[in-house]
């Protein structure tokens, strides 16, 4: 919800997003009840990632100036 309302925002498209829960879109798929994206074997090498919405400002810009949004 928040990644896809990040999205709409940089972009500064006017739209409604409505957050849902599992249970009001079905899925066959099985889906963890909590998961994060970890980032631990990064930090053990001495990587670090870029803040979320950093990267993907970056990406929009990107795709933006390549005519593709």
């Amino acid at each position: 919800h928040q990644f896809a309302k990040t999205i709409f925002e940089i972009l500064n498209i006017p739209v409604k997003v409505t957050e849902i829960s599992q249970r009001e879109f079905p899925s066959t798929v099985k889906r963890p009840a909590y998961s994060v994206l970890g980032n631990g074997k990064l930090k053990s090498m001495g990587l670090t990632m870029r803040p979320w919405k950093e990267a993907l400002k970056s990406y929009l810009a990107e795709r933006k100036k390549l005519n593709l949004i």
